[in-house]
Order: C-alpha cells, then sequence, then structure tokens
C-alpha cells in the first residue's frame, strides 16, 4: 500500500502516475472528494511520446476545505488511452487538512511545534524527530488518546486528600474545585470529552506542564520499540540472529494503558482507587 500524502487546505497537490502500456496516447484525471463530488473533470495530461509515467499538480483552489470541516479527502482518477483504443484507469488519493497543528485539549495536550521543541532535549527521541509532521501527528493524538482513558483527579491535581489528618484549610478548598469539569461524572474525574481549551487552561501550571511532557514522553514511546520488553509483550520465548539467540523469560508482565515513563509522571494526578459497595 502506497504511503497516503497529507496537504493543508489551500496547498498544491503534486501527483505522479505510472502507465501500464508504451503507445499510450492520450491522458487525462479528474479529482472527486470523499463524497465522490466531482470538483474537476477530464483535465488533459502532457505527454510525450513512449512515456511511462506521468506528473502533474493540482492548484490550492481545488484543495481548499469547506467551512466548518477540518479534513477531507480527495480522490484522482486518471484515464489513459492507447494507440489501439484500449483506456485504462488509475486512481490515487490523498488527505488534505485545515492545519498541521493540533488542538489542546481536544486532539493532543501540546501542539505539534512544541513537542518538536520538547524532543530536542529529549533523551531517545530521534525516532519522533525524524518522522514526517503528519506521523508526528499521528503519534501525540495517539500518546493523547491513552492519557485521556486515564481517572484524573480534580483533588489529586489542586493536591488535596480525603483523608481525616488532612491539613482543615485543605479539606474546605474542596468546595472551590472545578467540579463543573467532571461533567456528568459522579466523582471527581475530569470529563475531558468536552473540556474546552479555556476550561483546560484554568487548570494549575504545573499540571499542564506535566500533561505536556507525559502526551510528548508517550508519542515518543508509541513510535519506539522496547526490544526485549517488547517481545515479551507479544510472547516470544526467543529469537535467533545469527549464532546468537535471545531467551526471554515466558511470565509478562502486567498490560499496561501507558509507557513507565509517563505513567510514573502523571501518576500523582490519577485515582486508581476502586470502590465495592453493597448494593
Amino acid at each position: 500500500m502506497s504511503k497516503l500524502d497529507v496537504i493543508k487546505s489551500g496547498g498544491v497537490s503534486e501527483i505522479t502516475v505510472m502507465f501500464d502500456a508504451l503507445d499510450i496516447e492520450k491522458a487525462s484525471y479528474s479529482l472527486f472528494d470523499i463524497a465522490g463530488k466531482t470538483i474537476i473533470a477530464d483535465q488533459d495530461i502532457t505527454l510525450n511520446s513512449g512515456d511511462l509515467s506521468a506528473s502533474f499538480s493540482i492548484s490550492g483552489e481545488h484543495n481548499v476545505l469547506a467551512d466548518g470541516k477540518t479534513k477531507d479527502m480527495r480522490r484522482v482518477v486518471v484515464k489513459t488511452t492507447t494507440a489501439s483504443g484500449r483506456v485504462s484507469e488509475f486512481e490515487q488519493y490523498y488527505a488534505v487538512i485545515v492545519s498541521i497543528e493540533l488542538a489542546v485539549p481536544s486532539e493532543s495536550f501540546i501542539t505539534l511545534m512544541e513537542a518538536k521543541l520538547a524532543a530536542i532535549d529529549m533523551y531517545s527521541s530521534d525516532a519522533f524527530l525524524f518522522l514526517s509532521d503528519h506521523t508526528q501527528r499521528q503519534a501525540l493524538i495517539e500518546a493523547t488518546r491513552r492519557l485521556k482513558n486515564m481517572k484524573f483527579s480534580l483533588k489529586r491535581i489542586y493536591k488535596i486528600s480525603d483523608s481525616e489528618y488532612d491539613r482543615p484549610q485543605n479539606v474546605l478548598a474542596t468546595n472551590a474545585l472545578p467540579f463543573y469539569l467532571a461533567g456528568e461524572f459522579k466523582g471527581d474525574a475530569i470529563d475531558f470529552s468536552e473540556l474546552t481549551e479555556e476550561e483546560y487552561r484554568a487548570l494549575p501550571d504545573y499540571f499542564l506542564n506535566d500533561m505536556a511532557q507525559a502526551c510528548m514522553i508517550e508519542a515518543v514511546s508509541v513510535v519506539t520499540t522496547g526490544g526485549a520488553a517488547d517481545a515479551r509483550d507479544e510472547g516470544v520465548l526467543s529469537e535467533s540472529i545469527g549464532e546468537t539467540t535471545n531467551m526471554y523469560r515466558s511470565g509478562r508482565a502486567a498490560t499496561q494503558a501507558l509507557s513507565r515513563k509517563t505513567w510514573r509522571l502523571i501518576a500523582r494526578y490519577t485515582d486508581n482507587v476502586i470502590r465495592i459497595r453493597r448494593g
């Protein structure tokens, strides 16, 4: 499967198509959106005798997203006709997005540019830095999805405990916590599904900084293989490379939603207590 190109809304798309015959006399292309609606039709492609491929550009005016859309697909259909009259069609696809940047916190807990800057000083982040912008976005979005699956407690974020020996002023401060961030949850867990950027930015700076760092660490973990740890998780008992054989223990660690480095950073903010009550 070929790589899916991603361009910004209004950008120019470069298309190259390979032919299956030497006697192509005529070629044209049409462009469609994700719903199959025709954007442009039967545009001639300049050819020379004996060409096995052709390259052409689709101007930015045809890659502008409609109002309210953040992404869309484009399907390019190239039609060729040989000297003998045989007609063939070739298809290519590319995606159009409104912006390469990520929205905080709906898409990521750190913007793409901030992630690139943070990765410069992060050990073992080369695997992330060498990726394309689109793949880096994918890694950050996946890391954010994993983090949002955790149960972040407002009390823990604001460093308030339920202990009867806690300082009285801390207990009283519980009444001032922004419980509206929990949405329809009965407890104090943050509901990220409808959290606006303004509401998210209202949380303590130290928590926002840790979440951005955790997102970056988890994104690096997403694109980095863990060697022996990954092999054990996949159930591999041994592997041989030439005359060298690596043996792994049969026991497997408990499955974790996050990498160990990420977990160490955000564990202080999560509530992992399971309460069982009688019905």
